[in-house]
């Protein structure tokens, strides 16, 4: 029985599976040294991989996905930092070590992966264009060294029936998907850097968790395998500012959101902050899988799976201003109306500092206490130099009257704050098939998800969170917003709960001797998703990619909503999530065998296609019109050495591809042992 985790059957990333599977398919394995103790009572054997990878950035920034106010032409500066940061040239130089060692004593054993890896390119290559990495970044892309997998298991008969249990730290692959993610293999997170890296490997991007595991063959056809979960952990996306990061709001490192529609930069001005996201419950992961072997055409496998889990992928929500923000937005708009002469009937005259100031103050704290707060010194504190500074703005002539409106924003955004959060118990069942027919390899599955949190427009919630501010007579976020009208301190859930199937099949096929070649491998994966009873787009609209202003007819005509960059201008709701989404995935690959002193080459193309539709986030996997390929060329010698070479072109959906302009070269060198 093989004990180490699978490494197939597992979806990949979108962006570089393709690619990187042609690599899995055609490296050689490497012999690992074998020991043992005892006389061989004990046995073992230690693999070691050394890698070096350079990667250099081939195409200059696309201004349609750069904002506005950072030299561009998006309606957004939420998603371009990691854009800004990496000009043409090199992106990553990485050293890397994976170590794995495994014993074996009777019919226990253990297995412990670790890797530990340095790019000098992120961790000591000076500042970056735009934006520092954060420490949670540089811990993703700079350097550290990580225990992967560490498990112990045992094998052992149950009345003739052959079993085994794992307990530790580990993977467990379900499911026939090879390309394309939100599959049946949903056990474990992902962790998405590391499978960017020049030489990412999956054993490196799938992120082991502590879980108890076991299976048995029931009947010579029949076998149960089932899991329990001891611990949560999530997705890990691609960290803010780093190359392929296409949000700047959600991953690690995030602070905070711009409001202004691109036309604001980065700063502390009308900006909302990330606030603590809260962690999902470790129990109630668990799951169950059945697989039969049937004679159908001549020998298939079928699984039969049901799991259920909390989300791996994040979900922005917000929640409105907090008390204080509340009556410092008044205290704002109060202290201009009264320095400008609209207190007169109140006995303040126009121009009187400290009468306007003093008037501010009391108006804000009214409305906080109208509201339900409470004021105390330090409430009336922050009130009075929120008063002071407007006041004295103005009478300096450092901001007009035109510009207070931003600034009573400013103070709700201030008080209100956006978070990332994990929504529990998703139900999965589903089915799969894997057979041969004639010399083509086939496989295919259909899962059915129960409650998938799905993530609405990030504007909408976005505007919820400003609702507040139809109390100042900009009644349009309440009035026209899609998820209603909030009162101060209220949360704002980012997501509906809906049901999606995905349906994905997929093909291989080896030639031998074509081309000149010892082998041709031919492999295409296509997938369906469906959500069901999807709300229309008039009712509620759901993410879709670089769709950074609204979608609202109602809220853009107000021209209260968007910045003066996109006053009148929405979305069109085609670039909004659909219910239905579909595209595939290909890869061709050639072995040449011996081409000179022992050298195998193995050059290959892979090619992605969104065909139609927008797949709801998170992590959707389809964007219409997307389209990606790689070119390689893979080297080995003696089964201990590989270079690769690869060129990947993304492009295709025009702005919504937000990472239509990271085009890149990578080349690594591999020593195995």
């Amino acid at each position: 029985m093989n004990n180490k985790p699978a490494s197939g059957r597992v979806h990949l990333l979108r962006t570089l599976g393709a690619g990187f599977l042609v690599s899995m398919l055609l490296a050689t394995p490497a012999q690992a040294i074998q020991f043992e103790f005892k006389d061989g009572t004990i046995t073992g054997s230690w693999d070691t991989t050394l890698s070096w990878g350079n990667a250099w950035r081939v195409e200059s920034r696309d201004p349609a996905i750069i904002g506005i106010a950072n030299g561009g032409t998006a309606f957004g500066v939420n998603a371009d930092d990691g854009n800004l940061n990496y000009d043409t040239g090199t992106i990553s130089n990485i050293f890397k070590v994976v170590s794995e060692v495994e014993m074996v004593y009777e019919n226990i054993g253990a297995f412990v992966r670790g890797t530990y890896f340095y790019d000098t390119e992120n961790e000591n290559g000076g500042p970056r264009d735009r934006t520092p990495l954060s420490q949670q970044a540089l811990d993703r892309v700079g350097s550290d060294i990580r225990l992967l997998d560490a498990y112990t298991w045992i094998n052992f008969d149950v009345s003739d029936m052959p079993a085994e249990i794992r307990a530790g730290q580990q993977v467990l692959s379900w499911g026939e998907s090879t390309f394309i993610q939100n599959s049946i293999n949903t056990i474990n997170p992902i962790d998405v850097s590391a499978i960017r890296t020049p030489g990412g490997e999956l054993r490196e991007a799938l992120i082991p968790v502590p879980m108890i595991s076991g299976n048995i063959g029931l009947t010579d056809a029949l076998s149960m395998e089932a899991f329990y979960q001891l611990r949560w952990e999530p997705t890990i996306p691609d960290p803010t500012g780093t190359y392929f990061s296409g949000s700047d709001i959600g991953g690690p490192g995030a602070e905070f959101v711009m409001l202004g529609f691109g036309g604001v930069p980065e700063g502390n001005f009308l900006d909302v902050r990330r606030q603590t996201t809260p962690r999902p419950d470790d129990q109630g992961q668990f799951g169950i899988n059945f697989r039969y072997y049937s004679e159908i055409f001549g020998g298939t496998d079928l699984g039969f799976y049901f799991v259920n889990y909390h989300s791996r992928l994040p979900i922005a929500s917000g929640r409105t201003t907090d008390f204080q923000g509340y009556g410092n937005a008044w205290a704002v708009g109060t202290g201009a109306t009264c320095l400008s002469g609209g207190c007169i009937p109140l006995g303040v005259p126009a121009g009187d500092r400290d009468a306007a100031i003093a008037a501010a103050v009391a108006r804000g704290q009214g409305e906080i206490i109208g509201k339900g707060g409470s004021v105390d010194a330090a409430v009336t504190a922050e009130l009075t130099a929120t008063a002071t500074f407007i006041v004295d703005a103005l009478l300096a002539g450092a901001i007009g009257a035109a510009d207070v409106p931003n600034f009573v924003t400013d103070s709700l955004a201030e008080g209100s704050g956006y978070y990332t959060e994990y929504p529990e118990d998703i139900k999965l069942y589903g089915v799969s098939f894997n057979t041969t027919i004639g010399d083509t390899a086939l496989q295919g599955e259909y899962s059915f998800r129960q409650d998938v949190p799905l993530q609405v427009d990030d504007l909408e919630v976005l505007f919820a969170a400003l609702a507040p501010l139809d109390d100042f007579g900009r009644t349009v976020f309440g009035t026209f917003g899609q998820l209603g009208d909030f009162d101060v301190e209220e949360n704002i859930q980012g997501y509906r709960r809906l049901d999606v199937s995905q349906m994905q099949f997929t093909a291989t096929q080896i030639y031998p001797r074509r081309f000149g070649a010892d082998q041709l491998v031919i492999l295409g994966e296509v997938g369906f998703n469906w959500v069901h009873d999807m709300p229309s787009k008039d009712v509620l609209r759901f993410d879709g990619p670089g769709t950074f202003i609204s979608g609202n007819a109602d809220l853009a005509a107000t021209g209260t909503v968007h910045s003066p960059t996109a006053v009148g201008v929405i979305e069109d709701a085609s670039h909004f999530a659909d219910d239905f989404s579909w595209g595939y995935r290909l890869v061709g690959a050639l072995r040449y065998n011996s081409v000179y002193k022992g050298i195998n080459l193995a050059p290959s193309i892979a090619w992605n296609h969104d065909v139609s539709g927008v797949s709801p986030g998170p992590g959707g996997n389809f964007l219409e019109d997307r389209k990606a390929y790689t070119l390689g060329l893979t080297a080995t010698y003696q089964s201990a050495w590989e270079a690769q070479l690869k060129f990947t072109n993304f492009f295709g959906a025009e702005r919504y591809n937000l990472v239509n302009d990271r085009d890149f070269i990578s080349l690594v060198v591999k020593y195995a042992f």
